[in-house]
């Protein structure tokens, strides 16, 4: 048990880094920081981030409806 843990760390750290797509539902009344915020983000880690801006009765319908995402 007392090299388990150690080895599970070795693995996790040794795991190639991959780059995620990052879904996000949000108001339009957002988009003039989350836009910057995103753009910032993606350069730093590689990571993509997938917005849809519009309106909250849209919005809700967009998540009522289960459109995938991962923020909203």
């Amino acid at each position: 048990m007392r090299t388990f843990v150690p080895l599970c760390g070795f693995l996790l750290l040794a795991m190639p880094a991959v780059a995620a797509e990052i879904q996000i539902i949000t108001t339009g009344a957002v988009q003039g920081v989350e836009r910057p915020m995103a753009a910032e983000f993606g350069a730093a880690n590689g990571h993509e981030l997938n917005t849809i801006a519009r309106p909250m009765a849209v919005v809700r319908q967009l998540v009522e409806a289960g459109e995938p995402a991962d923020i909203i």
